[in-house]
């Protein structure tokens, strides 16, 4: 248990670190469908990691994911199985994730979850090449959550974005950690054009 906890202490520092110098290869990000938060996967090597933002913060977003995260089970379906205010639609047991390894943090009154799993990220990815919507579900002992999330692949998802949450889409393509970095799915002029009005 011991060297397990150590394991994700390491990944975690060595996501920040990353993140911090800026040393992602390539990002892909997905809105919310309330356009109240975000996903960014992060490509660096071989790896894959990720962080879902929650702008302005939600209740309970931070009651689950203040807790370790092995208290804590994690889901990824299709979206349209989950139903409104029926937390077991959201869980299904056979999308469970294994292991899915995390960090919360709040900053500004923003929240970010940053988290590590091979299970996760190539089933988001598998996701976004099918241009398919999905959920995240995770589920403590005291809360749970349950986010439906979109893959931006182009303009359109761009548009559908900016007329939900003007507030999201500009602080979503201004993100420090994506900036400077290449977009898996648009090249930097379409982006630079989007920026623009958000200045």
């Amino acid at each position: 248990m011991k060297k397990s906890i150590l394991i994700i202490v390491i990944i975690l520092f060595s996501i920040k670190n990353i993140l911090a110098n800026e040393k992602v290869d390539a990002y892909s990000f997905f809105y919310e469908e309330d356009g109240e938060g975000a996903l960014i996967l992060y490509y660096q090597n071989e790896d894959i990691f990720g962080q879902i933002i929650s702008y302005g913060g939600y209740k309970w977003f931070k009651a689950t994911y203040t807790n370790s995260d092995i208290e804590t089970s994690t889901f990824i379906q299709p979206s349209h199985l989950g139903i409104s205010m029926n937390q077991d639609s959201w869980m299904q047991p056979r999308y469970e994730i294994d292991e899915f390894v995390y960090e919360f943090e709040e900053i500004n009154n923003d929240q970010f979850l940053t988290f590590y799993s091979p299970e996760a990220t190539q089933t988001i990815v598998g996701y976004m090449t099918r241009n398919e919507s999905f959920s995240i579900a995770s589920l403590s002992s005291v809360a749970w959550y349950a986010g439906t999330f979109i893959p931006i692949k182009n303009a359109n998802n761009l548009d559908n974005l900016l007329k939900i949450n003007t507030k999201t889409f500009c602080m979503l393509i201004n993100d420090p950690t994506i900036i400077n970095v290449k977009s898996k799915q648009f090249n930097k002029e379409v982006l630079t054009a989007y920026r623009e009005p958000c200045s």
